[in-house]
C-alpha cells in the first residue's frame, strides 16, 4: 500500500512538473511573440516614413544627384496632323460576312 501511495505521489509530482514547463515554454514564446510584434510595428512605421513623398525627393537629390524639371529642359515637337491609320479594305469586310459554305464555293470556283 505503502508503494502504490509514492507510485501516485511520483506520477502527480511528475505531471505537475511537466505542466510547469510548458507553461514556462508559453510564457517564453508570448514574450517572444510580443518582441517580434514590436518589431514589426517599427518596420512599418520605418517603411512609411521611407514612403513619404519628401523623403523619396530628398534621396533623389542627394543620393542620385536627381533635380526638378524646369522650363529651360521641356522641347515641344510638332507633329504633323495627319491620319495615320489606314481605312481597311472592302476585300477583307466582305470576306468576313462571307460564311463557311460560301467560302469553300468560292475556292472551288477560283475567286
Amino acid at each position: 500500500m505503502l508503494q502504490s501511495g509514492f507510485i501516485i505521489l511520483f506520477a502527480i509530482s511528475y505531471r505537475n512538473s511537466v505542466i510547469n514547463e510548458k507553461f514556462s515554454e508559453i510564457k517564453t514564446l508570448k514574450a517572444n511573440l510580443a518582441g517580434i510584434e514590436k518589431e514589426n510595428e517599427q518596420l512599418k512605421v520605418n517603411i512609411e516614413n521611407n514612403l513619404n513623398l519628401k523623403s523619396v525627393e530628398q534621396s533623389a537629390k542627394e543620393i542620385l544627384g536627381m533635380q526638378k524639371l524646369n522650363n529651360f529642359q521641356t522641347v515641344y515637337i510638332n507633329l504633323p496632323k495627319e491620319d495615320y491609320v489606314e481605312p481597311a479594305s472592302e476585300e477583307i469586310m466582305q470576306e468576313n460576312n462571307i460564311n463557311w459554305f460560301e467560302k469553300i464555293i468560292n475556292i472551288i470556283i477560283g475567286k
